[in-house]
């Protein structure tokens, strides 16, 4: 139809005010779990550094996947559905989370075996440049320096899948072993008949790690902290947790769940 335009469109710092309901840190988590997500990676690096005089950090995520990003329209299309929807041990759903991370960013680029995107004060371009093999994201992002060491500490609190060699600001972070592991029926999210997810139960692995110094128990979703828990230890689920749309809580049936299988 002539004049026709798309039915919606999205207000960046709209979008930010929601992505930020949790504070900015646990934004940084989405690229590193959506490379650890990507088959046949083998290494995950994230450098976060402060920008002289101003309340800003530098973020760069790279890996070294095969495919790299596969879409790069993934970055700024909202809700597009995953290729991750239907693989309940895959941690990606919603596709939200790049555009969450690019919400809170001055300027940011992708760099990947399909091409580049830039984005900046004067919108979104591509790019001609490409990597062999991986990706690269950088972004500018608004972050206090309190901000800063919070996220540091949550970065460094993941436990990165066996195989991944995954580094924060040159340090990486070791392998940990559990305590105690279990196999249990819980909760977990699939795709449905017609798109989108439905609740369903299956059995999983649930494994018990020690809380280091500094850290705080928290529940994970394979490898990727996502809500504090009640409990002297973390505890951590080896397939999709039932969350909400921010991934910043999980339903209450499923955390009496976990906490009872834990006791």
């Amino acid at each position: 139809m002539k004049g026709a335009t798309q039915w919606f469109t999205v207000d960046k710092a709209g979008l930010a005010a929601v992505a930020t309901r949790r504070g900015t840190a646990p934004l940084l988590l989405e690229p590193v779990q959506n490379s650890w997500d990507e088959e046949g990676v083998t290494f995950v690096q994230v450098y976060l550094s402060p920008v002289n005089g101003k309340p800003q950090v530098k973020l760069r995520v790279e890996d070294d996947s095969p495919d790299g990003f596969r879409d790069l329209a993934d970055a700024y299309t909202l809700y597009k559905q995953s290729y991750k929807i239907g693989n309940p041990e895959q941690r990606g759903r919603f596709n939200v989370g790049e555009k969450f991370l690019l919400s809170v960013a001055s300027e940011a680029s992708i760099i990947s075996t399909t091409g580049s995107i830039l984005f900046g004060p004067e919108g979104r371009k591509t790019g001609r440049k490409r990597t062999e093999r991986g990706s690269i994201l950088t972004a500018t992002l608004k972050m206090t320096r309190a901000e800063l060491g919070e996220a540091l500490v949550l970065l460094r609190s993941m436990i990165p899948p066996r195989g991944i060699k995954t580094i924060i600001n040159c340090e990486e972070l070791r392998q940990r072993k559990p305590i105690d592991e279990d196999i249990r029926t819980l909760q977990t999210e699939i795709k449905g008949e017609e798109g989108g997810f439905r609740l369903t139960r299956r059995k999983t692995y649930i494994n018990i790690y020690e809380v280091l110094e500094g850290e705080t128990s928290h529940l994970y979703e394979m490898g990727i902290p996502v809500d504090k828990l009640e409990c002297p230890w973390h505890v951590d689920i080896a397939q999709k947790v039932p969350l909400s749309l921010d991934r910043g809580s999980v339903r209450q049936a499923f955390r009496f769940d976990v906490e009872r299988h834990v006791a």
